[in-house]
Order: C-alpha cells, then structure tokens, then sequence
C-alpha cells in the first residue's frame, strides 16, 4: 500500500506538475500571440508606410515629368525667341537698307534740284547782268 500511496503521490504531483507546465505553455502562448499581434500591428504600419512612400514616389514621377514638360515649353520658347530675334534682324536690316536706299534717293534729288538751282541762278545773274547793262545805257541816255 506504500507503494500505491506512493503512486497515487506521484500521480498527484505529476498531474499538478503537468497543470503547472500547463498554465505556463498557456502564459507563453498568451504572450507569443501578444508579440504576434505587435508583429501583426507593426507589418500594417510597415505597410502604410510603403503605400505613403509609392503615393511619394508617384508624386515625385508626376513633378518630374511636369519638370520635363516645363523644360521643353521652355526650350519652345528659346527656340520661338531666337526665331523671333533672327527674323527681327532681318526686318531691321531690310528696313534700314530701305530707308538708307530712300535716303540716298532724296538726296540725289535734292542734288538735281540744287544743281538746277544753280544754273538758274546763273541764268538770272546773266541776265540780271544784261538788263542791269541796259538799265545803265537807258539812264546815262536820259541824263544826256
């Protein structure tokens, strides 16, 4: 009877043994399910913020090609403006040659017109001359 005893003591302290060792794989689940739930929590934060950072990656691929577009308007614009300057250059070179070209007509017109002037001028002086000659011979005939 010892030995049942005995026996039934073991069996007792086994079982107790085994609710002890029970409780605590229960504790250590409790806790690896805490940490799974942390992990779990952290993987949704992890993902959130990948998500934050593709929607910042596309944002910045949006601004770059913005950049790329604004780079090539600006390119348009140096082109147009060099366009522009150039055919300026060639509407100021037309019009002053133009202009230099009328210059020059209106001077050699002025030069005709003083030319013909003078020859005027001397053609009054001659006669000037001529009548002035009568004019003399007319008043030393009247003083006679």
């Amino acid at each position: 009877m010892d030995q049942e005893k005995l026996l039934l003591k073991l069996s007792e302290q086994i079982e107790s043994l085994s609710d002890r060792m029970d409780s605590g794989f229960k504790s250590v689940d409790e806790r690896f399910e805490s940490i799974d739930r942390r992990f779990e929590s952290i993987d949704r934060r992890f993902e959130n913020i990948d998500k934050r950072f593709k929607n910042i990656d596309e944002q910045f691929v949006s601004i770059d090609t913005r950049f790329k577009r604004m780079d090539q308007r600006f390119d348009e614009m140096d082109t147009r403006f060099d366009n522009l300057i150039s055919y300026m250059d060639r509407r100021f070179d037309r019009i002053e040659y133009a202009q230099q070209h009328d210059i020059k007509a209106m001077l050699d017109i002025i030069d005709q017109k003083v030319s013909r002037t003078r020859v005027d001028i001397d053609f009054l002086s001659e006669k000037t001359g001529v009548h002035d000659v009568k004019l003399n011979n007319l008043a030393k005939r009247l003083d006679e």
